[in-house]
């Protein structure tokens, strides 16, 4: 079932911004979880970002982490980003409302959208996207990429 809605999940509203940052992914990662600690803020790291900390299987050249709108300016000007239309490292998501961001989870202190949400951004992306979905969906509901069964796998809060 998952795998069917994928399919047909998009982003609605929500906007990907494309910025570049001198520092690693991983520096940009860890100083995301810093801004998180220092200003209350979710920034809360999805996509490739995300299926890193459930299911580290593939290798990934940028950071993807959704912002809500009113820290966006604070957070681009915190963490030095720098706005491209093309070759960034960061891409900032400013989702349509909180549903994305919604039974975010902390894994090794970082704030990762939920397993679901992450199937459903990499489902959508291109690369090995699809292969990391797969592997987050193994690890987190004990289900194959194209499992029927989903409704045996564990239920969003581990139950």
């Amino acid at each position: 079932m998952l795998c069917h809605w994928a399919k047909d999940y998009e982003k609605k509203d929500a906007r990907c911004l494309e910025y570049y940052s001198l520092d690693s992914v991983a520096d940009v990662e860890r100083a995301i979880g810093k801004w998180n600690a220092s200003h209350g803020a979710a920034a809360v790291l999805g996509s490739f970002s995300a299926a890193a900390r459930y299911a580290p299987t593939v290798r990934y050249q940028k950071v993807y982490v959704y912002v809500e709108q009113q820290d966006l300016e604070e957070f681009v000007k915190d963490l030095e980003l720098e706005p491209v239309s093309v070759g960034g490292n960061v891409v900032l998501i400013i989702p349509h409302d909180e549903t994305p961001c919604m039974f975010a989870r902390k894994i090794h202190g970082d704030l990762v959208t939920s397993p679901v949400q992450t199937v459903l951004d990499l489902r959508n992306s291109s690369g090995r996207g699809e292969e990391a979905a797969d592997a987050v969906m193994q690890k987190e509901f004990c289900l194959q990429g194209d499992d029927e069964n989903t409704e045996r796998g564990k239920s969003e809060t581990g139950d």
